[in-house]
């Protein structure tokens, strides 16, 4: 999460839960332990749990539930990605993109140019490709399903840094997210 004054520390929480919930504050607070609670990141906790209840009525329009709990799970997961000081920007240029949250077809200048990256063995210049495309498009449910890819590729780096594996696991493990990366072309080119 990133170090935070408490105040953003309960904006942030506040605005996770408003966002899940059809709770209003107060039936929430309620549950809250106020003696282990600074002042600060209650007051925060109320801010953010008005953001998130007002994100939620945005998201709620014309929708049922399984698609508000998609929508809500990509939120979540912008939160996760950014610092919070960018959050807001980001979501409202997000919000107003609404309608391509779901898209996940690729073009076929962004097909070819991935395939030629992969060819060239170049996975992550591939990878990073299509996520900023996904990130131009306000693709944000197709990004936020499309970003374990991605993960996978730093998490194993990470491993084979740290000398968990050897070279021959990290080459073979590279090639099931290469494989995955080509399946999820076939699947989503237009």
């Amino acid at each position: 999460m990133g170090l935070y004054a408490p105040i953003v520390k309960g904006e942030i929480e506040g605005l996770k839960i408003g966002l899940d919930t059809n709770l209003i504050l107060w039936e929430h607070t309620r549950t809250l332990e106020y003696d282990k609670l600074k002042g600060e990141w209650l007051v925060g906790f109320g801010v953010g749990f008005n953001k998130g209840q007002t994100i939620r009525k945005k998201l709620t329009e014309n929708v049922n539930d399984k698609i508000l709990k998609k929508r809500v799970s990509s939120i979540l997961f912008l939160l996760a990605e950014i610092p919070y000081s960018e959050f807001e920007t980001v979501l409202l240029n997000n919000l107003e993109n609404l309608k391509n949250w779901e898209s996940e077809h690729l073009t076929k200048e962004i097909v070819s140019e991935v395939e030629s990256l992969i060819e060239q063995d170049k996975l992550q210049q591939a990878l990073t490709q299509i996520k900023v495309f996904y990130q131009n498009q306000k693709a944000l449910t197709a990004l936020m399903n499309y970003s374990q890819l991605p993960n996978e590729l730093s998490k194993l780096r990470q491993s084979k840094q740290r000398n968990e594996i050897n070279n021959e696991v990290y080459l073979l493990e590279k090639q099931k997210i290469k494989f995955d990366l080509k399946k999820w072309i076939e699947i989503n080119k237009n």
